[in-house]
């Protein structure tokens, strides 16, 4: 029987996994895995220990983005060899959603014991901080920290976009500047976020799946440019039904493994939907970084 490190946050999403937890180590027994638990607190000082000491075959973590994200780094900077696998039991799960796993909680659970792994790519900032699926800077940015957590578990997702909605009205723009290694960029923007994947706050279709690798040592940066509160809302709700809206005038997308992001004044940075540190930073790729399942 292989044994597997399984970490879970129990306050991420609706919280389903205490309250299933019996029917997941059910599951996962039925497919020749035996789970040792750790529960994620408010304290986890010795975390990076536990997983750095572990003797199992494989970590498995269970969460949404922000927990995915703080275990990976510790995989990652502790440069432990083991494969990596994700339950997104969050309120988006975009990582999740970028390798294509299932949606329903025991589908994903049997494609980590099929076994079948593949390397992604990873961002770095500033040397220190790991992101999974996105970096996000500027309006409704704020509005991820904020939302209510109840309604987060009563209505998902959809917490984000009425919170996001409720800013249209006071939007901000920011004097944007962005060095890659061939060009120098300067926008006065509203929102500017580097993207590993097709998914962001639960929008499916912020770029083409046809276009992105998320192993190919590249991410895409996004800058929405100053628009007026029409414009913009016009633009929230394409994305939110669907439409790829990517070639819009307002938008700017750059494609590379670097960029440095600099704005005089004071931003909201998320990472991975955590609050992240402040402008200006570097972000890096690291390609192929960590060894993840996937269907």
């Amino acid at each position: 029987m292989r044994r597997a490190l399984f970490i879970y946050n129990p306050i991420a999403g609706n919280r389903r996994v205490p309250r299933e937890l019996d029917k997941i180590v059910e599951r996962f027994q039925k497919n020749n895995i035996f789970l040792e638990i750790y529960r994620i607190s408010k304290e986890n000082e010795e975390l990076k220990t536990i997983i750095k000491d572990s003797k199992h075959d494989m970590i498995i973590a269970s969460g949404g983005d922000g927990t995915l994200g703080t275990i990976s780094k510790i995989i990652i900077n502790e440069k432990i060899n083991k494969p990596f696998a994700t339950l997104g039991t969050g309120t988006c799960n975009n990582f999740t959603h970028n390798i294509g796993m299932p949606e329903d909680l025991f589908e994903s659970i049997d494609v980590i014991s099929k076994g079948k792994t593949a390397k992604v790519d990873v961002g770095i900032v500033n040397d220190k901080y790991v992101f999974l699926s996105s970096l996000a800077g500027g309006i409704f940015v704020e509005a991820s920290f904020n939302a209510d957590l109840d309604l987060k578990q009563k209505i998902g997702p959809f917490a984000y976009y009425f919170k996001a909605m409720s800013e249209v009205a006071n939007i901000k723009s920011y004097d944007i500047e962005i060095r890659t290694k061939e060009k120098l960029y300067k926008e006065k923007a509203h929102l500017v976020v580097v993207l590993n994947g097709t998914h962001l706050g639960n929008f499916s279709n912020v770029l083409s799946k046809s276009t992105i690798d998320i192993s190919d040592g590249e991410m895409e940066l996004i800058l929405v440019k100053e628009s007026n509160p029409i414009e913009l809302a016009n633009l929230f709700f394409s994305i939110l039904k669907n439409e790829n809206k990517i070639n819009s005038d307002k938008i700017i997308v750059l494609k590379g493994n670097e960029f440095d992001i600099y704005c005089d004044e004071t931003i909201n940075i998320s990472i991975d939907g955590e609050k992240g540190p402040s402008l200006p930073m570097n972000v890096k790729v690291l390609e192929k970084a960590i060894e993840i399942f996937i269907p």
